[in-house]
């Protein structure tokens, strides 16, 4: 059960490989996934959701969500395309929320925070 396993997100974006071009506003996101303390391995699935803010619970959201169902984690490290849509990036500033739950066990994500810039 994913309330049991504790789990722990450092996560940082790797916008130097964002592409802007007409309908298209992909950024390339990477990150670290740790369970208890140690970096977690397997597959996970996760749900991508754009904000105008980066407060939890406060904000609009911006874009279309990006449910992503199977994420391989190795050694806590994965990646991730993410596309928002093209109205999404205006020069705005912008805050991820990302959740998470390990693929084949059921229940709510585990919401982590606090949102990434």
């Amino acid at each position: 059960m994913l309330g049991r396993r504790c789990l722990l997100g450092l996560f940082w974006a790797g916008l130097g490989a964002g592409v802007v071009l007409g309908q298209e506003a992909k950024i390339l996101y990477q990150g670290k996934l740790a369970e208890a303390g140690a970096p977690a391995n397997g597959t996970y699935s996760m749900l991508f959701v754009l904000y105008d803010s980066g407060e939890s619970g406060a904000g609009k959201a911006i874009g279309n969500p990006v449910n992503l169902p199977s994420v391989e984690v190795q050694q806590g490290a994965f990646a991730a395309t993410l596309d928002f849509g093209p109205l999404a990036f205006d020069g705005s500033r912008r805050f991820l929320e990302i959740s998470v739950r390990p693929v084949g066990e059921g229940g709510a994500m585990t919401l982590l925070t606090p949102r990434q810039e």
